[in-house]
């Protein structure tokens, strides 16, 4: 198999050693077997996510660079690339990127909930470096505090939130006789919007859209294409986001998010900001 070993880890946290380079793909569809969303994101040197309590599983397989891991009761343990970690349901946790000069990337994943069970509510606490907050001409300022949303699919209170497409890094190079034109189709669920056309391979587009989450609709789907004025345009790379994974109650979640292309390659990032809003406030 792939997997080099598994073992109970401190706070009984079940680790897992995946090889390096790490197959992304088949620990995506290893995850999938056992019910887990899978995503993936990047801190800077010192980020800290504090005092995280979920009510399902997670997993974190550190990609690059390396994590520090602390469970309820100040137990530590530090995950290099290719260290995966299951941290059980309700037990609080917090991660630093300890890389002191780079980033660090991170795949995480929660356990899905089963249609038939209640909505679930938890609260988690705001991290000590809160994210950057990052206003465009469509955003209003939000209150940073705590809040309980509700995670739950039962539709009740369904969830609604703003999505920024802020900018790119597109490492697939572009066309060879004019400078390349990328651009964005987000989509949750029939919600579907595009991001203007922005040229070079680090493309700025500074555009808010407004979606909300119901029963079904819990994935972000964000395509970048390239605009082709000869033939059809060219499929870059994709990436596909669980907004329950999203700690929006920490407020606005400005991160960086990989995407790949159809084999799992790596093709660039989105720096994308995510903030949750009442329904009046488009």
């Amino acid at each position: 198999g792939i997997l080099l070993g598994t073992m109970d880890g401190p706070a009984g946290l079940r680790q897992t050693k995946w090889p390096t380079p790490i197959p992304i793909q088949q620990v995506q569809d290893a995850w999938k077997t056992h019910g887990f969303t899978f995503g993936i994101c990047t801190d800077e040197p010192e980020r800290e996510w504090n005092n995280i309590c979920r009510m399902s599983s997670q997993r974190i397989l550190v990609l690059s660079g390396v994590l520090k891991l602390t469970v309820v009761g100040g137990r530590d343990v530090s995950l290099r690339p290719g260290d995966e970690i299951e941290v059980p349901a309700c037990l609080p946790y917090s991660t630093k990127n300890i890389s002191n000069t780079n980033e660090s990337r991170w795949a995480f994943g929660s356990q899905l909930f089963t249609a038939s069970r209640p909505p679930i509510t938890e609260t988690v606490a705001l991290p000590s470096t809160p994210p950057q907050k990052v206003q465009s001409a469509h955003s209003s300022p939000s209150n940073a505090s705590p809040v309980k949303i509700s995670q739950g699919f039962s539709g009740a209170h369904p969830l609604v939130f703003r999505l920024t497409v802020k900018e790119g890094r597109i490492s697939v190079k572009g066309d060879i006789f004019m400078q390349a034109e990328f651009y964005v189709e987000t989509k949750v669920g029939e919600q579907k919007f595009t991001t203007r056309k922005a040229k070079g391979q680090e493309p700025v587009w500074d555009e808010t859209f407004g979606f909300s989450v119901t029963p079904g609709t819990k994935d972000v789907e964000l395509v970048v294409w390239e605009r082709d004025y000869i033939t059809r345009d060219d499929y870059i790379g994709h990436a596909l986001i669980n907004i329950l994974d999203v700690p929006l109650d920490q407020g606005p979640v400005n991160r960086w998010w990989t995407i790949a292309d159809k084999k799992g390659a790596i093709v660039g990032e989105l720096n994308l900001v995510f903030e949750e809003v009442s329904s009046h406030s488009f």
